[in-house]
């Protein structure tokens, strides 16, 4: 084996070491509560490692059938979400911004008929989709430039779920939603358990502990790491982001093409409809976001409506802005 096949994280059983070998040569060692005990430069050969630390000792260990003995410890490989992992990834990424996500070694639960479960591959990334799947993607990790995550022990579900596809109630491949497919939308959970035998085991795994997500990708972004979300300038889509969030470039009277019906959007959020002459026919609040606005009545229900170019189409309505 290579030197680099060791790199990530070795750990004890009983969790108090956590020995991370990292790519540059240089280690970390976490005893218990103090994250940072032992820092130095290694050196592998062979199945030998040597260790110089920080504070001028000397030690040593030996790689033996996928283990580490150390220091009369015994040290197994484990995935690491540590928050230093989370960061030299997203280093990597601000480096190299074209350099493809690789994720290597989970089980991996599609969800799809044709390519079923597979016990240990990889997923890689191509921006927000996914390129491929399956064993073997590792081999051309340095061609493609990749940007590995090592996810031994680790299962990778769908983010998204469609039931009718898990229950084999669609009738063309192509409709299901959420399959980890090459294709398809870039979005799944890590799990930090390799003994989940479906997806919905590994669903009702994460809502009863949430600490076994590793990681959330989410359409190619790393949007959690560990225990924690990846900090984002970006504010996420609630009802208190969108309250009054209009569109001054859409603020104004829209018409059909009939007449029939008026639909004014106010820079106060607010809608007006009149429907064949009739004034304020339907009455409430609005929010746009993006190209998409939805409606809340004043009665209660919720309507929505897509912009497309000059075009609002609503409720099988095609409405143009009255200049």
């Amino acid at each position: 084996m290579q030197a680099s096949d060791y790199c990530g994280l070795w750990v004890t059983e009983d969790g108090r070491i956590r020995h991370r070998l990292l790519p540059t040569g240089r280690y970390d060692e976490a005893r218990d509560q103090n994250e940072h005990a032992y820092q130095g430069d290694y050196r592998i050969d062979g199945d030998h490692i040597d260790y110089r630390d920080d504070t001028g000792f000397s030690a040593d260990g030996d790689f033996v059938d996928g283990v580490l003995h150390h220091a009369g410890m015994i040290l197994y490989r484990r995935p690491d979400f540590s928050p230093a992992a989370g960061e030299e990834i997203e280093l990597a990424r601000r480096q190299g911004p074209h350099r493809p996500l690789l994720f290597t070694g989970a089980r991996l639960l599609t969800g799809d008929p044709l390519i079923g479960d597979v016990e240990r591959g990889d997923v890689l990334l191509a921006g927000q989709t996914i390129a491929g799947i399956g064993p073997g993607l590792l081999t051309a990790a340095d061609d493609d430039g990749a940007i590995v995550v090592d996810c031994r022990d680790t299962v990778i579900i769908p983010a998204v779920v469609d039931l009718l596809a898990l229950h084999s109630l669609r009738t063309e491949r192509a409709d299901a939603v959420g399959t980890l497919v090459p294709g398809a939308e870039a979005s799944f959970l890590v799990l930090r358990e390799s003994d989940v035998a479906t997806i919905a085991a590994g669903l009702a795994r994460q809502f009863a502990d949430s600490t076994v997500l590793g990681a959330v990708v989410s359409r190619g972004e790393v949007v959690h790491w560990g225990s924690r979300p990846r900090p984002d300038d970006r504010p996420s889509v609630s009802a208190e982001v969108l309250a009054g969030q209009t569109d001054e470039r859409r603020v104004g009277t829209w018409i059909d093409e009939t007449g029939f019906l008026h639909q004014h959007l106010g820079s106060d959020g607010r809608y007006d409809e009149t429907r064949g002459g009739r004034p304020h026919a339907f009455q409430g609040r609005y929010w746009i976001d993006g190209d998409r606005i939805d409606y809340l009545d004043d009665l209660g229900f919720w309507a929505y409506g897509d912009f497309v170019d000059d075009v609002l189409h609503h409720a099988g309505y095609t409405l143009r802005r009255r200049p």
